[in-house]
């Protein structure tokens, strides 16, 4: 829902303010490498194990094939120019989101809670 994305979410958006800062943070921090968060996100779902179900956007033909790019690389079926920063900017990205790391916030009916 765009807490992982250059542009972040929307204002409705139902995370806590403090999970959303420390979003906008990475974000940041990846504009400042010149690297994008969403693909790094993308490639850090698609490489964890842990992770069965991945939705992202998928607007016009170049997010689609950036997506598919980014899976490619993340399988290691392809290799990114920008490797190694990528690979340095995630152990960033994860100490930026460490203090709200596994933070959620209410969904669906209150009855299902």
């Amino acid at each position: 829902m765009g807490l992982l994305t250059p542009q972040g979410p929307p204002e409705w958006h139902p995370a806590p303010p403090e999970l959303k800062e420390a979003c906008l943070a990475a974000a940041d921090f990846c504009k400042a490498q010149g690297l994008d968060i969403a693909k790094l996100a993308l490639q850090f779902a698609v490489r964890n194990a842990h992770i069965s179900t991945t939705l992202v956007g998928m607007g016009d033909t170049d997010t689609v094939k950036a997506n598919i790019q980014a899976v490619l690389e993340a399988l290691g079926l392809e290799q990114s120019e920008n490797a190694r920063a990528e690979a340095n900017a995630v152990e960033q990205i994860e100490r930026i989101l460490a203090p709200v790391k596994d933070m959620g916030w209410p969904s669906g009916r209150p009855d299902n809670q």
